[in-house]
C-alpha cells in the first residue's frame, strides 16, 4: 500500500501522470489548462465548478450521465449516439425527427 499523497500550493507543468490509480481522488482548486486525457476511467466521477470552455471531447461515453446547471451555449454535438438522450424530458431523438420531418 502506497502513502497518502498530498499536493497543496505547488506547480507541476508539465507532469505525466501514467498507469496510476487515482479512485477516490478529490482535487479542486486546481488549474489543468490544456490537460490531455486519453484511456481514463471516470466511472461515477462528481465534478462541480469545472470549467471545459473550448474542450474536445473525442470518443466519450457519457452513458447514464446527468448534466445540471450547465452553459451549453456554442456547444456542438456530432456523431453521436442519441438513444435514449432528453433534454427537459423529451427524447432528443423525438425532437430530430419531428424538425426533420416539418
Amino acid at each position: 500500500m502506497s502513502a497518502l499523497l498530498t499536493l497543496r500550493d505547488e506547480s507541476h507543468d508539465g507532469a505525466e501522470i501514467t498507469n496510476v490509480s487515482l479512485t477516490g481522488a478529490r482535487i479542486s482548486d486546481t488549474a489543468m489548462i490544456g490537460a490531455r486525457f486519453s484511456d481514463v476511467d471516470m466511472t461515477a466521477a462528481r465534478m462541480s465548478g469545472v470549467r471545459l470552455a473550448e474542450a474536445a471531447l473525442t470518443d466519450i461515453s457519457l452513458e447514464g450521465a446527468t448534466i445540471r446547471d450547465a452553459n451549453l451555449r456554442g456547444l456542438a454535438v456530432s456523431d453521436a449516439d442519441l438513444t435514449g438522450m432528453t433534454i427537459d424530458g423529451i427524447l432528443v431523438t423525438d425532437l430530430l425527427d419531428t424538425w426533420r420531418s416539418s
